[in-house]
């Protein structure tokens, strides 16, 4: 698969978008959507993120996450931050303030998602272009030459599209050890069945488990030695109270397993410093995109700070 990557230019007036209705998205069937890859948010997956990340939920996380890594890199370098899979800019123009000595970067793969952030970057930080960088590029991009001291994924969804496997396979998806933890993890269930939460195929699971370290191998690829990647992830519970299981299955993802799992070490290529827990209606997302959008169930996000090695 080819790698696009365009680095766009910041001269897009600004355009207000109209607030959306929800039940314009009710039929969206975002398991097929997203096997069309990064180029979906271009159309109504596109709107539809718009009308979620500018709500009072995401709006009231953005700016914490932003304020927590401002403390997190206190003494640490700082010349560079970037953003994987900026989306709309609502959690990069908030880096650009905090970050204000740095060089900060927005990558995403969708051409709508950029030209938003674009006029975002416009009106928020008018006078710092000369330090902000947008780049147009499909996700995972083994290609980009960034060394950055901080990266930040919040909030992923990048799901390879079938023709992708190849280019995921020739970046770590073949690796032997992570296969093999990866199998194990995969056939493993709870020791509880009402504890299962996982009723996909093992061998779906193996694979979506191996895709996400590729994603986690591109992060590191594009930080310098012992540089922080902070992950934003969805969840319902805090990390500790999350099965042993399901805590193995993260932490592979991340590329931070430093344990064998039933005697199949996978390869370590971050080391996890901390994670906490925020309740946060941003949860809704996931619900809304499983057709549950009426579900009152507690949730929100991690933040994951990983070193790199």
């Amino acid at each position: 698969m080819s790698k696009d990557k365009k680095k766009k230019k910041r001269n897009q007036p600004e355009k207000k978008a109209g607030k959306k209705q929800k039940n314009k998205y009710a039929q969206l069937d975002f398991d097929k959507e997203l096997t069309y890859g990064q180029k979906t948010y271009n159309k109504l997956v596109g709107e539809w993120w718009l009308s979620q990340a500018g709500d009072k939920a995401h709006r009231k996380a953005y700016k914490h996450i932003a304020d927590t890594l401002k403390k997190l890199m206190k003494g640490r370098p700082q010349e560079v931050v970037a953003d994987y899979a900026c989306g709309s800019g609502a959690l990069l123009w908030r880096l650009a303030r905090k970050f204000k000595r740095s060089r900060v970067i927005g990558i995403d793969g969708s051409e709508l998602m950029l030209k938003i952030t674009d006029q975002v970057l416009m009106h928020r930080c008018p006078d710092d272009a000369a330090r902000l960088e947008l780049i147009e590029s499909d996700l995972p991009n083994f290609e980009l030459e960034l060394q950055c001291d901080l990266i930040v994924y919040c909030f992923p969804n990048i799901c390879p599209r079938g023709d992708d496997q190849p280019y995921y396979d020739e970046h770590g998806a073949m690796h032997k050890a992570d296969r093999k933890a990866a199998r194990a993890l995969a056939k493993s269930r709870e020791k509880n069945p009402d504890d299962e939460t996982c009723f996909e195929k093992p061998k779906q699971v193996m694979m979506e488990l191996l895709d996400s370290k590729v994603v986690s191998r591109n992060l590191h690829a594009l930080l310098k030695p012992g540089g922080i990647c902070a992950r934003i992830e969805y969840s319902n519970a805090a990390f500790e109270e999350l099965s042993e299981l399901v805590q193995q299955r993260c932490l592979f993802s991340m590329g931070a397993l430093d344990k064998p799992f039933e005697g199949h070490q996978a390869e370590p290529i971050f080391e996890l410093l901390e994670t906490t827990y925020h309740i946060s209606d941003v949860i809704d997302d996931v619900y809304h995109q499983q057709g549950a959008e009426d579900e009152e169930e507690e949730g929100g996000y991690h933040i994951n700070i990983l070193r790199a090695i």
